[in-house]
């Protein structure tokens, strides 16, 4: 069960904690999860295939955290998520280690880019 943010906290924050326990789950099965991402390597069409659902998955973590993922601006914010989420994924499969140092480095260097990036172009949306 996923209990309600603490929208006390810093939007950064409450993302940065639920893709970390996203990352606590995948390592309960790390082997399997490494190999079924290699595959997409060599049969990228899966990958595109589940382009949508990871899309929708970034959503629930975007309201996960109380921030809102509809409309326009809601789509932007989903795709930044999503791109935030595949840098932190790429250095997860090479972090072998159980408290995962490169996973959070890299997930907090995604969510500070996105979070310039967004306050740079916010005027478009």
């Amino acid at each position: 069960s996923v209990s309600e943010p603490d929208l006390s906290a810093p939007e950064r924050d409450r993302l940065f904690d639920i893709l970390m326990e996203r990352f606590d789950v995948l390592n309960e099965n790390r082997e399997a999860m490494v190999s079924v991402l290699k595959s997409f390597i060599t049969d990228p069409k899966q990958a595109v295939i589940g382009l949508p659902h990871l899309g929708r998955s970034m959503a629930w973590v975007l309201e996960a955290a109380g921030i809102e993922s509809s409309g326009m601006k809601g789509a932007v914010k989903v795709a930044g998520l999503t791109a935030v989420y595949l840098y932190a994924l790429r250095a997860w499969t090479k972090d072998e280690s159980a408290d995962m140092p490169k996973t959070m480095a890299a997930l907090d260097r995604g969510l500070e880019r996105a979070a310039q990036c967004a306050n740079t172009f916010s005027f478009l949306i």
